[in-house]
């Protein structure tokens, strides 16, 4: 789009060139910055097939870029420290996160702040192709970083499809990707850049 200069609308559509061009009956996502657990796929396909759910998924630990455990207690996907500490505390009161833990236990019940990162999915094909990712981001979405997994979710849910979290930390998912590299810092990536207002 003229206004959204890199980040997910990029992704999103080559996710969903992916998906058109993949001949398996389940698709993954795995960014180039984050890590499969061994068993990671292998227990997604057993919790489809034991539950009957097209579209499953896992938690995630949140790593530094170094490796190292994050542990901050402030969430990395806010772009304001201040929104970043009140989001944090909003989500431990809710048992999504704890103190002294890297662990994030994402899911569709996390209400008001549902979440599936994009890595944690096992999707079955049709309904993936049925259900592509948005590919355009308004001002609004760059401001709150609503990306294409936010997006992805929302048309899931829409679907009535069942959807399943198999409650196994098994993604590895480490800081400084376009979406947590609000200040550039970490010169590896991108950020999610905007210019002007629509």
């Amino acid at each position: 789009s003229p206004t959204e200069l890199s980040g997910p609308e990029h992704l999103a559509k080559l996710r969903n060139l992916m998906g058109r061009m993949a001949e398996t009956q389940w698709i993954c996502f795995l960014d180039d910055d984050n890590e499969y657990e061994p068993h990671h796929l292998r227990q997604l396909v057993e919790c489809a097939h034991k539950t009957g759910s097209p579209a499953v998924h896992s938690w995630m630990q949140i790593l530094n870029f170094d490796g190292t455990p994050y542990l901050k207690q402030r969430w990395p996907w806010c772009r304001d420290d201040e929104e970043g500490q009140r989001r944090y505390q909003e989500l431990a009161n809710q048992g999504i996160i704890s103190a002294g833990s890297n662990v994030v236990k994402d899911g569709i019940n996390n209400i008001p702040y549902r979440c599936v990162d994009t890595s944690e999915w096992l999707i079955n094909r049709e309904l993936f192709l049925n259900n592509q990712m948005s590919t355009h981001f308004s001002y609004e979405e760059w401001v709150n970083n609503k990306a294409e997994d936010d997006k992805l979710l929302m048309k899931l849910l829409a679907s009535k499809e069942p959807i399943v979290c198999n409650q196994v930390v098994s993604l590895k998912y480490y800081l400084g990707g376009y979406s947590t590299n609000h200040d550039g810092c970490h010169t590896h990536s991108q950020t999610w850049e905007w210019q002007g207002y629509s």
